[in-house]
């Protein structure tokens, strides 16, 4: 019950880094081992040897600072950014067949000063890459996924989470989610720069994927391919030129608070979900998305982002001559 014997065992969880005691880390364990104490001490070993080992592990290998991370959310909404922005970019994360398939949308806009979205066109604010992240599950395998992943999907139908029925809603129907995405980009006038996509199962649609955008990349999921990206997000969500949407982003943002960075045995970065969380199996597949999505927003970030409009300049030229 000491809590020095804890912080000797765990000296990431109790100091902060001018070496000074958390009082919070302190209260939170001390009442940890008095619950496990009441139970009769049948959890406490493996408290001691594994959740405390796996928090303390995963202090510095976390995806991104999560008090950085809630800087980054904003109160304007996906339909609100699709309506200013027309130039995007999609990372599209392929499940297995009866798997959650994620598709991250991704743009560069601005943001003012006090976290209002700004015109493509504004001389003002901050830039950013806005992601919105749409997930698709088979119907059938919705009530399954419940109950494994210990997760309440229902109440996210037809806003982050949408169904499809191919196969009786038994099987990920590609051809459904492709449907969506064209349905989109035509209701709101929007043209894919480049559609980054992992390769599984993506034949079937591929044809398809090429002919609505400008670039199609077969994302390799390598660990080398996809780490010096892992590490570009996280800088990125220090420097709050991140931009996530309040109302339609809770799935991503569970995802990402779910996942842990491992480093292979070659030093390169890897996103896993971690091992000795009992209490949940969030899903980490909306992160892979944004991971084969962001890339080509970082290649092009030096380019200009929203096209000229020539029909304002058009105006200008007459009014030289009125």
């Amino acid at each position: 019950a000491d809590y020095r014997t804890w912080a000797k065992a765990n000296p990431l969880l109790f100091f902060t880094i001018d070496r000074q005691f958390r009082q919070d880390k302190i209260d939170y364990y001390s009442s940890k081992y008095q619950q496990a104490l009441v139970q009769g001490g049948r959890n406490l070993t493996s408290f001691y040897t594994k959740q405390c080992n796996h928090w303390c592990a995963a202090a510095d290998t976390l995806l991104c600072d999560f008090n950085a991370l809630d800087k980054c959310i904003y109160d304007f909404t996906f339909k609100e950014v699709l309506e200013k922005y027309k130039n995007w970019y999609c990372g599209v994360d392929l499940s297995q067949t009866t798997d959650l398939t994620s598709v991250a949308w991704l743009a560069w806009i601005k943001i003012s000063e006090d976290g209002k979205l700004l015109a493509p066109d504004s001389n003002d604010g901050k830039r950013a890459i806005y992601i919105n992240v749409l997930n698709y599950m088979p119907s059938a395998t919705l009530q399954r996924h419940i109950t494994a992943d210990k997760f309440p999907y229902e109440k996210y139908i037809n806003k982050e989470l949408f169904l499809t029925f191919g196969a009786k809603g038994a099987r990920t129907a590609y051809d459904e989610i492709l449907i969506h995405m064209q349905k989109i980009r035509e209701d709101n006038d929007l043209k894919f720069e480049t559609i980054s996509c992992d390769p599984y199962g993506v034949a079937s649609i591929q044809a398809s994927l090429e002919e609505i955008c400008n670039c199609l990349i077969l994302q390799s999921q390598s660990p080398k391919a996809l780490s010096p990206y892992i590490e570009l997000f996280a800088t990125y969500v220090v420097d709050e030129q991140i931009a996530i949407s309040k109302d339609s982003s809770d799935i991503f943002y569970r995802a990402i608070r779910n996942s842990v960075v491992a480093q292979t045995k070659d030093g390169y970065l890897e996103v896993k979900k971690p091992t000795q969380n009992q209490n949940t199996n969030y899903r980490i597949d909306p992160v892979d998305a944004m991971l084969d999505g962001i890339i080509a927003p970082i290649i092009d970030k030096d380019k200009i982002i929203e096209a000229v409009n020539y029909d304002d300049l058009v105006d200008d030229w007459l009014d030289i001559y009125k």
